[in-house]
C-alpha cells in the first residue's frame, strides 16, 4: 500500500469545457493541431478511473470512447467528481453492454459474488476520444492514476492490462515482472474469459474474486 496523492477528478468543473485546470493547458496545445479522431473531448466527461480503490481485481485501459449519439449515463459527472459515492463499478452497476461483457464469465463462475464491488478500472488518459492517438501525452492528472497502479501492485491486486500495454509498461515500470500480472489474448474482445486470458489467468482472477 501507500499512500495515494489528493483526487484530483474533485476539482472537476460543472459546465464544459470539462477539463481539470491542471490539465487544461497540455490538452489545449493537444487539441491545437490533432486530428478530429483523436482530439480529446472535453465538452464531454471524462472516465478517470471507477470502482473500489481497494479492489482486488484491476482493470487498465486507455482512454473512453466518443457515443454515437453523444449521449452519456445520467449520474457519470457526480461519480467522477466524488459528490456521490458508489459501492460498485459505476457501469457494472447499471447496464452497459460493453462492461457486462467484460466480466459475464466472472459473473457465471461466482454468480453470489458482487463483481461490481471487486473490480476497479483505470484509464490512461481520463478524456474521451473516438480513437486513441495521445500516448505521447502527459497531463498532472495521470500521476493519480499511475499512483492507482502503484497502489494495486502494493497490495497484490490482479491486474490484467486490458488495452494499451506498452503505455502502461511506460509509466508504470513496476508493471514489468509483477508477478500478478494477467496477460490478455486478445484485447479487441473485451472479455475476462478463460479463453481470452493467458495461462492460468482466468483461475488467478476467480481467486481475487473469492479474497
Amino acid at each position: 500500500m501507500i499512500d495515494l496523492p489528493a483526487n484530483p477528478w474533485r476539482d472537476l468543473p460543472h459546465t464544459p469545457p470539462y477539463v481539470l485546470a491542471v490539465d487544461r493547458r497540455a490538452v489545449d496545445v493537444f487539441n491545437s493541431d490533432a486530428p478530429d479522431p483523436v482530439r480529446l473531448r472535453v465538452e464531454t466527461c471524462p472516465e478517470p478511473f471507477f470502482g473500489p480503490l481497494d479492489a482486488p481485481i484491476v482493470v487498465l485501459l486507455l482512454n473512453p470512447g466518443v457515443s454515437d449519439d453523444d449521449r452519456y449515463d445520467d449520474g457519470l459527472h457526480a461519480i467522477v467528481r466524488g459528490d456521490e459515492v458508489s459501492d460498485g463499478h459505476f457501469y457494472l452497476t447499471g447496464k452497459n453492454d460493453w462492461w457486462s461483457k467484460l466480466v459475464r464469465a466472472l459473473s457465471r463462475e461466482r454468480p453470489d459474488v458482487d463483481v461490481s464491488r471487486r473490480v476497479l478500472s483505470v484509464e490512461f488518459i481520463a478524456y474521451r476520444s473516438k480513437s486513441f492517438g495521445c500516448g505521447h501525452l502527459r497531463l498532472a492528472s495521470q500521476d493519480y492514476s499511475f499512483a492507482l497502479v502503484r497502489d494495486a501492485i502494493g497490495r497484490k491486486a490482479a491486474i490484467v492490462i486490458v488495452r494499451g500495454a506498452r503505455y502502461w509498461f511506460g509509466a508504470v515500470p513496476e508493471l514489468h515482472g509483477y508477478e500478478n500480472l494477467i496477460g490478455i489474448v486478445n484485447p479487441q474482445s473485451a472479455s475476462l474469459s478463460r479463453r481470452n486470458l493467458k495461462a492460468d489467468g482466468f483461475d488467478r482472477l476467480i481467486a481475487a474474486l473469492d479474497r
